[in-house]
């Protein structure tokens, strides 16, 4: 019979930042102020990523969700970018009001 490795809580797992982690708690500023709707869509991203982990062994949902929390959450923490989300009409832009989204990301330092 094999032995089976133990399962690690993912709270004890090395290296993960302590939950009063200073760089976790700035980033969690940007959650507080969300409206509601706004969580629920981040825990629902959380919960599709798992549920397609657990149903493909991609690790790729869970790294790419890392990587595009991180990125939002960073942008939510400038005033003019948060300003602009929650003001953002709910239908589609006119052409010639988009932005080059690579370079708005540059000029924040984030690529």
């Amino acid at each position: 019979m094999t032995q089976q490795p133990v399962k690690i809580a993912f709270t004890y797992m090395d290296g993960l930042p302590a939950g009063d982690d200073e760089a976790v708690a700035e980033l969690m500023k940007a959650y507080a102020s969300l409206p509601r709707e706004n969580l629920q869509y981040t825990v629902s991203l959380l919960m599709r990523a798992a549920v397609g982990w657990e149903r493909t062994g991609r690790t790729d949902y869970l790294t790419c969700l890392a990587e595009d929390a991180l990125v939002t959450t960073r942008l939510r923490r400038d005033p003019e970018v948060d300003r602009a989300l929650r003001n953002a009409p709910t239908k589609p832009a006119a052409p010639g009001d988009t932005v080059n989204v690579t370079e708005m990301l540059r000029d924040r330092g984030l690529l």
